[in-house]
């Protein structure tokens, strides 16, 4: 390697362009090339080439050394942190559904080579009903008569619903990360590897109600501490239980 040169490393991301990825999206990639790179080597942004997706990153001449040690690591170690930085470039390349992409080193060499096999899109199951929600609120927003519900669910599922009711939404609104709410909703609902769920922004909250954040211990202890019931006379209250479930 010739001092001489820019001392800059690319992660190019090939068949698409800067356009196409979201930048939220894009700062994850610009996150796990530092980690990769070394962050004790100070990587700083370079630029976003329009040719494909190039990201390049600089670094002091000084620093290409130790860098270039990490990438060969990344390779040949899976489980030290860049190989982990190296698999979670990758499997955002594979979640994006990009089927190629170069990490290039100051010479113009491409030190690793992404490649996967683009996968077949996953067949939608969409259908229109009503249905019923469960999860916290995490916030309401919107400037017209249309406001934009996100919640997540106990599968810690992000899912986003359309309210067009605004005193239905102030009401929503007190919940704000606190108890979780049973939302009813009417739209289309698509079916993934979790179930039903509402289509992203395709389903209308109507109404809600606020569920209990008792632990289940709690329950059962105050179940446990009512007085007034028959099981207590019972000689074999789990023999009798059996019987009514049709167990014996």
């Amino acid at each position: 390697m010739k001092l001489n040169k820019p001392t800059t490393f690319t992660l190019r991301i090939l068949g698409t362009k800067p356009s196409l990825i979201p930048m939220d999206r894009l700062g994850e990639y610009l996150s796990k090339f530092a980690d990769l790179l070394g962050k004790d080597n100070k990587p700083v942004f370079k630029a976003v080439k329009n040719k494909s997706v190039g990201i390049v990153a600089a670094v002091r001449t000084s620093d290409v050394v130790d860098v270039l040690a990490r990438i060969t690591q990344a390779k040949h170690n899976p489980d030290s942190r860049p190989g982990r930085a190296l698999a979670g470039i990758n499997s955002m390349l594979v979640a994006d559904r990009h089927v190629k992409a170069e990490l290039i080193d100051p010479d113009s060499n491409v030190v690793y080579l992404f490649l996967n096999h683009p996968r077949p899109d996953p067949e939608v199951y969409r259908v229109q009903m009503s249905g019923e929600v469960d999860g916290v609120v995490l916030g309401i927003s919107g400037r017209d008569e249309t406001m934009h519900l996100h919640i997540v669910d106990h599968h810690e599922r992000d899912i986003r619903l359309l309210v067009r009711n605004e005193a239905l939404a102030r009401q929503i609104l007190k919940y704000f990360r606190a108890d979780p709410i049973r939302l009813s909703v009417e739209g289309y609902w698509v079916r993934g590897e979790e179930g039903w769920m509402p289509e992203s922004n395709r389903c209308t909250a109507i109404a809600f109600e606020v569920l209990s954040s008792d632990l289940p211990s709690e329950i059962f202890s105050r179940f446990s501490g009512e007085q007034n019931h028959d099981w207590l006379s019972l000689e074999k209250p789990l023999g009798f239980l059996a019987d009514i479930r049709g167990c014996n």
